[in-house]
C-alpha cells in the first residue's frame, strides 16, 4: 500500500515521548498532556508533532523524549521541564544539555549546537 503523501502534514519537528510502564509510571503521561497543552497554546500545534511512543531501552533514565530530525535524546523529564523544552529547543534552538541523555550522529539538518 502506497502512502497518500497529500495526507502528511510537512511537520518541522517529531517528539516521540514513551509512555511505555516504566516511563508511565515517572509520570510521562502527564508530561505528554503538558506538552500537548503547551504546544498547542504556543500555536506549534502545526509545526511540531507529538506521538507516544513504546520502550525506547532506557528505563533507568526515564520518562525520555526525543526529537527528530535533531535526533535529541531527553531523560529524567518532569511536567516543570515542559515549557523550557519548548522555549529554549523548539522555539529558540537551543539544546538542553542538563537533559541531554543522547546526540545521534549523522542525521539532522538542525542548526542546533
Amino acid at each position: 500500500m502506497k502512502m497518500d503523501e497529500s495526507k502528511v502534514r510537512p511537520y518541522r519537528q517529531h517528539i516521540f515521548l514513551c509512555v511505555d510502564s516504566c516511563c508511565r509510571e515517572k509520570g510521562s503521561e502527564g508530561i505528554f498532556s503538558a506538552l500537548s497543552e503547551e504546544l498547542k497554546g504556543r500555536g506549534l500545534s502545526n509545526d511540531v508533532i507529538i506521538s507516544r511512543c513504546g520502550c525506547l531501552d532506557q528505563c533507568e533514565s526515564g520518562p525520555m523524549l526525543v526529537i527528530y530530525p535533531e535526533g535529541i535524546w531527553y531523560h529524567n523529564l518532569k511536567k516543570e521541564d515542559v515549557r523550557r523544552l519548548v522555549d529554549e529547543h523548539l522555539i529558540k534552538g537551543n539544546i538542553l544539555p542538563d537533559l541531554v541523555y543522547h546526540r545521534v550522529s549523522g542525521i539532522g539538518g538542525s542548526s542546533h549546537n
